[in-house]
């Protein structure tokens, strides 16, 4: 697969290990559902999702991502965390034990890599091209999130 589009990653970061799944390079209703599904077969228990907006749905952009909290509940994924405008929408409509917390930039999204993932805990990030998270995905492939 080519970067960013559902490569997984097995990233050593300092004392843990983390299995990235990264599908930060597109996210459209369709491609969000089929990515989320597939990270949900994966055989862990300690799965973690991040999620920023899905972009260009245009007037329907609210509705969309609400939709895709139905999707999100039916899984096993342990914590959905979100960053960005509209993607607020699905956080608010998930399950409240599924919730983890609205992410302000990209340094708490390091900051909840180094504080609330454990050994061997798989992540996706799934986010439009546009919103750059494909940087912080790539950092965490390359074991840089401490330096940062």
């Amino acid at each position: 697969l080519p970067f960013s589009r559902g490569d997984t990653t097995k990233t050593k970061l300092k004392n843990k290990i983390i299995y990235l799944t990264d599908e930060s390079y597109n996210s459209n209703p369709l491609s969000l559902k089929f990515a989320i599904e597939n990270f949900d077969k994966q055989n862990n228990n300690n799965k973690y999702l991040i999620l920023g907006d899905m972009l260009e749905l245009g007037k329907f952009s609210k509705i969309l991502h609400k939709k895709m909290s139905k999707i999100i509940n039916k899984t096993s994924i342990r914590k959905v965390y979100v960053i960005g405008k509209h993607i607020k929408e699905t956080f608010y409509a998930i399950d409240r034990k599924k919730r983890g917390r609205i992410l302000r930039d990209k340094n708490e999204i390091y900051q909840l890599i180094k504080n609330d993932l454990n050994n061997n805990d798989h992540l996706m990030i799934k986010a439009s091209n546009s919103t750059g998270l494909n940087s912080v995905a790539a950092n965490i492939k390359k074991g840089k999130i401490y330096a940062i």
